[in-house]
């Protein structure tokens, strides 16, 4: 003849705790950890590719990453011109110095992208 042990409503508890506690560490050791996203590619916008002397123009520059996501990094690159000369380059904002040609380039973690600005005479000249 068998005989029922009594559990006391204290030790049920600390065994659903301790079931629950196993199977939270068995979760939470089978995962595997995701890898860093990493910048795949970079695209730069420009609002205008012609411009006159003086005028000014706004580029982005617009990561994308292995986890298939974008972000804006336009603060974050590194902005160069070809040709000082004809534009300059200051956080993505081109300013227009004289007639020519200039390829406009962001850096961003080691990914760089650009466009080629045309800069006109003014009407004046």
């Amino acid at each position: 003849m068998r005989h029922a042990r009594l559990v006391s409503e204290e030790t049920l508890n600390q065994l659903t705790i301790g079931f629950g506690l196993a199977v939270l560490l068995a979760c939470a050791c089978s995962r595997v950890p995701s890898s860093p996203s990493v910048v795949t590619g970079l695209t730069v916008r420009c609002d205008s590719l012609t411009l006159t002397v003086g005028q000014r123009t706004r580029c982005t520059a617009i990561a994308s990453y292995s986890d298939s996501t974008t972000t804006d990094q336009t603060g974050a690159a590194g902005w160069s011109s070809s040709n000082t000369s004809v534009a300059i380059v200051t956080q993505g904002t081109v300013t227009a110095v004289a007639p020519g040609g200039a390829d406009i380039t962001a850096r961003y973690q080691n990914v760089a992208a650009g466009m080629t600005v045309s800069v006109t005479p003014g009407l004046d000249k």
